[in-house]
Parts: structure tokens; C-alpha cells; sequence
């Protein structure tokens, strides 16, 4: 079986699984409303509550919500990578992801957290180095809207709520704007 953890956090759980060994069609007995894909390389397919179901395809840093939960999920996923899932109930918990892993070579450009407002708010500096980040819209209700200092909740890029993006080599600014409420954006960078 290829389950490396399935530990409870705070009504978080905590699911890793090495690909290259996986049982495709295996049952997960696990709970929940929300999955938030936060390693791994590929897209990944679940299928909710039974294997005849659709799969649903999450991409590397994406989300997804079940509006009437799961008591169980079925996981198909190609790759040799590890993949780490979490799994919860409450569109309130706090989801805690730990900074991706750097090689010897790479510089960890910080763990920053800023407050997004109805003012562009600056949330990536201009960097010649960037090989690879991730914005996440830690809010729970509100959309964050992207894009250069002028954006505006019109024209910006939309960042749902509890969802994230990846930028790969992008070496430009970016700025954030909400519609009223202030919400709590993560950016992490690897340099």
C-alpha cells in the first residue's frame, strides 16, 4: 500500500501517497468537504464515494469541494512522485502547508503573508530568479483579484477562496485587490 501518513491536525487531515506503488482502484475510508492537492508533480483524478463516479482532476496546488462531503475517496494518478493531500470538513479550518522543498542551491524566499484590500496590494516583487512560487488566497469568503498595479476586481485574474496558483518563472510584479473585505494571502518563492 503506498500511504505514507494520514495524521489528524486540527480537523486537517494529513494525506501523503508515493504514486509509483499505489493501488489504483484502492479505497481511502476518509471524511471531509474539501481537498486541497499541495505536493506532488502531476494532475491527479478522484472519484468520490464510489469508483463508478466521475473522477474529478485537481491540479498540482488546487482545490476542490464536495457541497455534500465524502466518506470515501478512490485516487488515480500517473508518476513516480509522492503526493500530499489535505482533507477537511470545516471551510473554517486552517490549512498549515509547509514551504516546498529547496535544493542545496536555492534560496527560500520567505514565508510572506500579506492583508489584500480594495488598494492593489504588491503580494510578488520583481525578481530575475524566480524558479518557481505559489500564491495562496488563505480567505475563506473572499475572491482575490490579480494582476499589475492597476488592476481592479474587473479585469484582475481571480483567486478563489482557499485555492491557490503557481508561478513558475515569472520574474514581474503582481498585485492583489478584493471587492470590500480584507483577506489573508500567502505567497511563497524559490529563488
Amino acid at each position: 500500500m503506498g500511504f505514507l501518513n494520514n495524521a489528524r491536525d486540527h480537523d486537517v487531515s494529513v494525506l501523503k501517497i508515493n504514486l509509483a506503488t499505489w493501488e489504483k482502484k484502492e479505497k481511502i475510508g476518509i471524511q471531509g468537504r474539501y481537498i486541497f492537492y499541495a505536493d506532488g508533480i502531476a494532475d491527479i483524478e478522484i472519484k468520490f464515494n464510489s469508483p463508478a463516479n466521475n473522477a474529478v482532476t485537481i491540479p498540482k496546488g488546487g482545490s476542490v469541494k464536495i457541497p455534500n462531503g465524502f466518506d470515501c475517496i478512490y485516487i488515480d494518478g500517473t508518476g513516480t512522485d509522492t503526493i500530499k493531500l489535505y482533507i477537511f470538513e470545516d471551510e473554517n479550518a486552517k490549512v498549515e502547508i509547509p514551504p516546498p522543498s529547496a535544493s542545496n542551491s536555492d534560496t527560500l524566499d520567505g514565508e510572506n503573508v500579506y492583508s489584500v484590500t480594495t488598494t492593489a496590494t504588491k503580494i510578488w516583487e520583481a525578481c530575475s530568479t524566480i524558479k518557481e512560487g505559489a500564491i495562496f488566497n488563505n480567505s475563506t469568503s473572499d475572491i482575490v483579484y490579480l494582476g499589475s498595479d492597476a488592476v481592479t476586481t474587473a479585469d484582475g485574474f481571480p483567486l478563489k477562496p482557499q485555492s491557490s496558483i503557481s508561478l513558475n518563472s515569472f520574474t514581474g510584479n503582481l498585485y492583489g485587490i478584493t471587492t470590500g473585505a480584507t483577506a489573508d494571502v500567502r505567497m511563497m518563492r524559490i529563488l
